[in-house]
């Protein structure tokens, strides 16, 4: 969706900004027709310079500089900072096609102070003043200098420029109905282009709100700002500020405005691509300038002269831009696509930059629309291309944020997954540890009662036999009386063994107590299970146990009855394994009446 806005808005702003350049050009003073013709008075000004300043309109008016005139040769007039005092000399009646007519004198920038003196045909004069110092004196709240020549007898006018401002002396002169039409010209493509800038900030400063992005406050600041400096350059501030501001803050707008825009622009630009992170010098060297741009900002304000922050404006105007393009092109390089949108922007900015210095230092002619119509436009294209960067920008973090949360994902299912085993495991050692004989390893009495309880079950459902044996070591007592607990262990752990490498595969063994061990006996008949039990004896008395000990076993043997309970199996069994060791221990009795026995010279083995 948010492509879709962006896009939508690049269409939008390309309509506008073709409009607006050729609006710029089209519609400037010097490009109108028939009787709505605005003039440029540039190459009709007769100019003097005067170092002294001690020149007076009488003192020129007795001819006494006539020949330190001369004749002009530019459209518009620039003389930078000077200590001169500038006069100009326009014979109106060679240029005004309505001699009858009543006139307007345009002047399109800041000058400290304009006086114009209206010299009749008979000599005498009136004197108008104009400029920053006299704004009181303005006959309409406009952004221009206007003079009103309204006399048709006026016939010569002269202008004397001085002050504290670079003496810029862009002048057209227009007809009564023409002036109007140019000035709502004007304001209509004005108002298009500061409305796209300002729907375009609104624009995202509702995707800050909604993002919670940094870069696109920072970009909204970075609009803001430029969209000042832009009213500053085209000296709206004149006709929007000039009855609540001093003069002085209105012959320094400009860098005031401008230094706001450079920190804006750092601000921004540092931002978007990163460089804390990944140009850490270049970040050094804009933290830097937008440092400078603020101490600048400040030293607007207390400087008594203007030429000192006016020349760092101008300075900062060139290398903050630059170290931006550099920063981007480096970024790029690192592989950031969101970059290049960014670099095109600001190569778009540094184009007019670059024209706007070479217009001022005389290399380019000097022309109004590089420092109105062409930054407009400009500054259109620029907003446009970083709107499709930052829209790049977000959607490189969002597709970078998803792959870092499937990467969490996966981390996290794989932690899981490891915990979920370590858990299996640690579940599975702890019921091997529940039923689990700890010094035999075969399967306590608490597992063996299941196990037996779950035979039981079966025998009784299935109506198939179940025997048990339940053993006792003899005379176990003295081994740990005379050779210590430690050998009494080595004994218990030997016979487990022998009870697991004896016994079948369907039989399950298990520690019952103390030196007694219990074998369950699934399908198994009352005789089979004698002869297991038998089997057993014999390998005990086999065997060889620590310290060369011969050990010998007492066996009890019983079967199930059907509607036995666990107790009652239990009980038999443990009966029989009395009556072995009350017969002389090593040898097998089963749990039946002895009239159903045969004695044998190692038990009594059923019938």
């Amino acid at each position: 969706m948010m492509n879709q806005n962006v896009i939508l808005n690049l269409k939008l702003g390309l309509i506008i900004t073709i409009a607006i350049m050729l609006a710029g050009f089209s519609s400037s003073p010097n490009d109108q027709n028939g009787s709505q013709q605005a003039i440029p008075l540039g190459q009709h000004y007769e100019v003097f310079k005067d170092p002294t300043g001690s020149a007076t309109i009488t003192s020129i008016l007795s001819g006494k500089y006539d020949d330190q005139f001369l004749p002009s040769e530019s459209k518009y007039l620039f003389f930078g900072y000077t200590n001169d005092t500038i006069w100009l000399k326009l014979e109106l009646q060679k240029v005004a096609s309505e001699p009858n007519s009543a006139y307007w004198i345009e002047n399109i920038d800041k000058l400290s102070q304009i006086e114009a003196y209206l010299v009749n045909k008979d000599g005498s004069y009136t004197i108008e003043k104009r400029g920053v110092d006299y704004l009181a004196n303005q006959p309409i709240p406009y952004r221009s200098f206007l003079f009103h020549i309204t006399d048709p007898s006026t016939h010569l006018v002269y202008f004397k420029l001085s002050g504290n401002l670079p003496i810029t002396f862009m002048s057209y002169l227009h007809t009564e109905q023409g002036f109007i039409q140019n000035s709502m010209q004007y304001k209509f493509w004005s108002g298009i282009f500061y409305g796209f800038m300002a729907s375009l900030m609104l624009y995202n400063l509702f995707l800050f709100f909604s993002i919670k992005e940094k870069m696109y406050l920072y970009y909204v600041f970075y609009i803001v700002s430029f969209l000042f400096y832009q009213a500053a350059m085209n000296t709206m501030d004149l006709e929007y500020l000039g009855k609540w501001v001093p003069a002085w803050i209105l012959e320094r707008s400009i860098p005031l405005v401008y230094h706001l825009l450079n920190f804006c622009m750092i601000l921004f630009g540092k931002e978007f691509l990163t460089t804390k992170q990944n140009l850490p010098r270049m970040n050094t060297m804009l933290s830097i300038l937008s440092g400078l741009s603020i101490l600048f900002f400040v030293l607007v304000f207390v400087l008594p002269e203007s030429y000192f922050v006016d020349l760092m404006a101008f300075v900062l105007g060139i290398v903050s831009p630059i170290c931006l393009w550099i920063a981007g092109l480096l970024t790029m390089s690192k592989g950031n696509k969101a970059a290049r949108l960014y670099l095109a922007g600001w190569s778009i900015l540094l184009i007019c930059i670059t024209a706007q210095v070479l217009c001022l230092t005389a290399v380019l002619p000097f022309h109004p629309s590089f420092f109105e119509m062409i930054p407009a436009a400009a500054a259109a294209m620029e907003a446009i291309l970083l709107s499709l960067a930052l829209a790049d920008k977000i959607n490189s973090l969002k597709r970078q944020r998803e792959e870092e949360q499937n990467l969490l994902n996966q981390r996290l299912e794989r932690l899981v997954s490891e915990r979920t085993k370590n858990l299996e495991k640690a579940n599975a050692r702890l019921i091997k540890l529940s039923t689990t004989d700890f010094l035999t390893q075969i399967p306590n009495r608490y597992q063996m009662e299941n196990y037996l309880r779950v035979k039981m079950q079966i025998a009784e459902q299935h109506a198939t036999p179940l025997s048990v044996i339940l053993m006792d070591i003899d005379d176990f007592k003295l081994v740990n009386d005379h050779y210590g607990h430690d050998v009494g262990d080595q004994v218990l752990k030997s016979v487990a063994k022998i009870i697991k490498h004896t016994i079948r595969d369907t039989d399950l063994a298990g520690r019952w107590g103390g030196e007694e061990f219990l074998i369950i006996c699934p399908n198994t008949s009352l005789h089979e299970a004698f002869i297991v039990a038998n089997t057993l004896r014999e390998a005990i008395e086999a065997h060889s146990f620590p310290l060369d000990q011969k050990k010998t076993g007492s066996f009890g043997v019983a079967t199930f009855h059907k509607g036995d309970q666990t107790s009652q199996l239990v009980i038999r069994v443990d009966q029989a394994l009395y009556r072995a060791k009350e017969n002389g221990r090593n040898r097998v009795e089963c749990g039946v009446p002895l009239a159903e026995c045969r004695p044998c010279n190692w038990g009594t083995l059923p019938v």
